[in-house]
């Protein structure tokens, strides 16, 4: 107890001789704490508080936090909110940060570096979320390892062939969301989906670009997509007419599509003249533009009525009396019928008593001049 009492006196002395030659030579390290720094200027009493030796904190920490009963400088409130120790960063010469360890920091980076605290994003910084460190290291902002991950807006906002790699002249012509083909990874291997395509198949589909119209494909407009029904292959295709752009006989001839039959009318006429596109039975009512064949002659005619052999070309046609009735009439006519006609100079008979429509019919039967 006397020893004590003793102790705290001596150090109430030694408190006050101040820069006495009693403190000057006193060797901290043999208390296992050598002065450094600042700390060679501080008052003994900043530390030893009330007489204390013994048991006082040896580490940063243990003085310059709220808990401590040394009193030491605090952290500010608006220090970066880390685990590390005070040395990790700061010397005890001040606490002015000589080097920055950012493996104990507990917030995101953003947290600091945010443009006003310390250095954040530029202005022309790719559009990203906040987390700094998927991209950079702790040494430095350079080099900067890329991470797609973070980014927070469309490809194109980049890669418009400025700030980064845009699409090249040979690109097919398509929208802007890249990721519709192409990974992060590279731009090759490209997976190619169409639904990013914006114009028509024939931009690409010209047989340079890609794949197109083969030497044997059906003459057609460029509509791919009127035919062909999806975009994973050509077949199956669903053909239709309406694309078509030349005449019929170009697929039916009986080699790229069906043809005329032996026993088929012989014309020169288009099969559409007579068939109808949805199949060869249906047949068309074909009417006679010309005016060498007026009316509907008051009987039920079929084609065969006249072209007896099947053919357009009538033998008729060579008469000396075409294009007139009786081309046709010359030999069905009833002589005691026609007293004072003209029979044997002009046989235009609608030209004299028939009528060629159907509510003037004359017929044969009934006829009596």
């Amino acid at each position: 107890m006397e020893k004590n009492i003793m102790f705290h006196l001596f150090f109430i002395v030694l408190m006050s001789i101040g820069n006495s030659q009693a403190e000057t030579n006193f060797d901290h390290s043999t208390t296992g704490f050598q002065l450094t720094g600042q700390h060679n200027f501080l008052p003994c009493e900043s530390c030893h508080l009330r007489g204390i030796f013994k048991g006082l904190p040896d580490t940063c920490e243990g003085c310059h936090e709220s808990f401590s009963q040394i009193g030491g400088s605090l952290k500010p409130l608006t220090h970066v909110p880390t685990r590390a120790a005070c040395d990790d960063c700061h010397t005890d010469n001040s606490w002015t940060v000589v080097r920055m360890d950012h493996a104990e920091i507990i917030q995101p980076c953003i947290t600091c570096h945010d443009g006003l605290q310390y250095t954040g994003k530029p202005i022309d910084h790719i559009e990203s979320s906040d987390t700094c460190d998927d991209c950079h290291i702790q040494v430095a902002w350079i080099p900067a390892r890329f991470d797609h991950f973070g980014i927070t807006d469309t490809c194109i906002t980049c890669h418009d062939g400025t700030t980064a790699i845009g699409k090249n002249l040979n690109h097919v012509t398509s929208s802007n969301i890249c990721e519709d083909c192409h990974t992060t990874n590279g731009w090759i291997p490209a997976l190619f989906r169409h639904d990013g395509i914006d114009t028509n198949c024939i931009s690409c589909h010209n047989g340079t670009i890609s794949t197109g119209k083969n030497l044997n494909h059906v003459p057609s407009n460029n509509e791919c997509e009127i035919c062909h029904l999806n975009t994973l292959s050509w077949t199956p295709a669903l053909f239709d007419h309406n694309n078509v752009t030349d005449t019929c006989d170009t697929c039916h001839n009986g080699i790229i599509a069906t043809g005329k039959g032996t026993g088929h009318f012989i014309t020169d006429r288009q099969c559409d003249s007579c068939h109808y596109e949805s199949g060869w039975t249906q047949i068309r009512d074909y009417s006679h533009e010309s005016a060498n064949y007026p009316g509907s002659h008051g009987v039920p005619l079929t084609c065969f009525s006249c072209h007896r052999e099947k053919t357009e070309t009538l033998g008729w046609v060579a008469s000396a009396y075409y294009p007139d009735c009786g081309a046709c009439h010359i030999n069905d006519y009833e002589p005691d019928k026609h007293e004072g006609a003209p029979v044997t100079d002009n046989l235009d008979c609608s030209g004299l008593c028939h009528k060629d429509t159907p509510e003037h019919q004359i017929f044969h039967s009934d006829w009596e001049l």
